[in-house]
């Protein structure tokens, strides 16, 4: 990336800069390829690409940080660390006879790269170029819309929507890639790296494919990041105590509405079988991780093995549809607690509150679904919107100054 410095003091001159993108953008230009070329692409290359990307990330993760010439302490590290010893001890204990090492290496690198993603993105000072990005969600925009007028519309579980740009039966990934572009545009919008008739043209297209693809968890993704903001906007402008009033009201109200679904039920609506009835496998998945000896609840059955027949979905092999409780069945208790840590120790470096809305709407997909914790190039590209620096000058009219 070439750019001018027109800032040499006393001079006016012009000062040509040649600027390479540094480790942040060039993880998100990766992940973008890779979700982007990968229906044209062969496998191989695609594998090569994800490999390459979650092996950065997973390095980055576990090695020692450095701040000023000092070793950093990262408790995140430790508890990665973790994770990855523990999931050892699941193979070698459990699996070691179904998987080769390679295919071990390899599935623990594809479901370990969304955190490795989280705490790099968390830490790093680096800066997502705007441009690269800027283009990466026009072209997500544009793929969509030509993939679905040369296809036409797609028919997933009886719903027509757009044609999945990231292969078929790909709906979901696609609609995460959107949700990622969305919620990136709305970012550079607010720290005024873009004007608002670019953020419109962006972004107008990338909501209304959100909800034309109609899967319900990047709405409610959507629904936690616009929620974060819009509660800091309001905290901003009423007093403390009238605040807390509003929120302690709404959370009682929540809470009674749910309860009197659980008790007397609305229209025949049933808790159990709420969201295609996933609240139903949950109870089934608990029950199955109570039922197991200590060895497996504390170090799982290995990656994978969270896909089964249940009396719920009986007619297809399925994951639990939720994060959390897809690591406590493949990489057990200890794993989960891993994750809990890193994700509040991650939570404590967040410097704003729209990073928080970021980090939220990531935590909620993966509360309701196999969210972005089991999809690592797409958590890349989302969680890349931590680093979009602030472009606005401060009170004195200084611009931020920030690596690529």
């Amino acid at each position: 990336m070439t750019t001018y410095d027109d800032t040499l003091a006393g001079t006016g001159g012009q000062r040509l800069v040649l600027r390479i993108w540094g480790p942040v953008t060039l993880l998100f230009v990766a992940s973008a390829v890779h979700t982007l070329a990968f229906p044209f692409t062969s496998e191989a290359m695609g594998y090569a690409i994800a490999g390459v990307v979650g092996l950065a990330l997973v390095l980055t993760a576990i090695l020692p940080a450095y701040a000023d010439g000092r070793l950093e302490f990262d408790g995140r590290k430790v508890w990665y660390l973790v994770m990855l010893v523990a999931t050892a001890i699941g193979f070698f204990f459990r699996i070691a006879n179904e998987a080769t090492v390679f295919e071990f290496v390899t599935s623990l690198i594809r479901v370990q790269t969304a955190l490795a993603a989280l705490i790099f993105f968390t830490s790093t000072s680096g800066t997502l170029a705007v441009r690269p990005a800027i283009v990466t969600y026009a072209a997500i925009v544009a793929i969509a819309v030509a993939m679905t007028a040369s296809f036409g519309l797609y028919d997933y579980a009886g719903i027509a929507r757009p044609y999945p740009f990231t292969g078929v039966g790909g709906v979901h990934p696609s609609a995460y890639a959107v949700a990622a572009a969305l919620v990136g545009t709305i970012v550079f919008k607010m720290r005024g790296a873009i004007g608002w008739k670019l953020a419109m043209l962006l972004g107008a297209p990338l909501l209304g494919l959100l909800l034309a693809f109609q899967v319900r968890t990047t709405w409610m993704m959507m629904l936690a990041f616009v929620s974060v903001l819009l509660i800091a906007a309001i905290r901003r402008r009423v007093d403390q105590r009238a605040f807390s009033a509003m929120l302690g009201i709404s959370l009682a109200v929540i809470v009674i509405v749910v309860a009197l679904l659980m008790v007397f039920g609305l229209g025949g609506f049933d808790l159990t079988n709420f969201s295609s009835g996933r609240t139903s496998v949950y109870v089934e998945r608990l029950q199955l991780i109570a039922q197991r000896p200590w060895p497996e609840i504390l170090f799982g059955t290995g990656v994978g093995s969270d896909s089964l027949r249940s009396a719920t979905w009986w007619w297809e092999e399925k994951d639990s549809h939720n994060d959390f409780l897809r690591i406590v069945v493949e990489q057990g208790v200890i794993c989960v607690v891993a994750v809990a840590a890193i994700l509040i120790g991650s939570a404590r470096r967040l410097t704003d509150t729209v990073q928080f809305a970021v980090f939220a709407a990531l935590v909620s997909g993966s509360l309701l679904s196999n969210g972005l914790l089991d999809r690592p190039l797409l958590a890349v590209l989302f969680v890349s919107t931590l680093a979009i620096r602030d472009r606005r000058p401060d009170a004195r009219g200084r611009m931020p100054v920030a690596g690529d």
